[in-house]
């Protein structure tokens, strides 16, 4: 897959310098395309999301000239469909409580009652544990509740016989 097709998907996180504050360096992305759709995040130098940008906070150059924005939405205009995938494998079992905490968190801070999500959970196998829907709590519980043992949700792709290891790949 070209790096074009996975622009969609892309998803940037910048950070912008507090007032008084010595400037980040710029962030490049270099790509040979006609239009590029992206996603980004932009947070300030405390983390805290910063959701008031107007489009021409945006700059694209290509080859040191300047280009238009044509297409631009805040994502407060826009729904999500977020995916969460969470490891689950032994390997993350003392971070199990963070982990809960911060889905939490992420999906109490991002999601609006249009926005939607669902979440897989892996370890040995692939589990489908939450299909979509706009109420972050029923994800939550579902992932807690995979956590806590409770594993009669639904297997994703070929019934696999393993021991150890984890049912994702590099």
């Amino acid at each position: 897959m070209s790096l074009r097709h996975l622009l969609p998907m892309l998803a940037l996180g910048l950070v912008l310098p507090a007032h008084g504050q010595q400037e980040q360096p710029e962030f490049r992305l270099q790509i040979n395309s006609r239009l590029i759709s992206t996603t980004l995040t932009v947070r300030d130098a405390k983390g805290k999301l910063v959701t008031n940008l107007p489009q021409t906070a945006f700059h694209i150059r290509e080859d040191g000239i300047e280009q238009t924005v044509r297409y631009y939405a805040s994502q407060r205009e826009l729904p999500l469909s977020i995916a969460l995938i969470v490891d689950a494998s032994g390997s993350q079992d003392k971070f199990v409580k963070e982990h809960e905490h911060e889905i939490e968190d992420f999906l109490k801070e991002v999601m609006e009652p249009r926005d939607r999500a669902f979440a897989i959970c892996f370890g040995n196998h692939l589990r489908l544990v939450s299909d979509w829907t706009s109420t972050p709590g029923e994800i939550i519980e579902s992932v807690h509740r995979f956590n806590k043992g409770e594993h009669n949700f639904p297997e994703i792709g070929p019934k696999e016989e393993r021991e150890l290891g984890t049912a994702v790949y590099d």
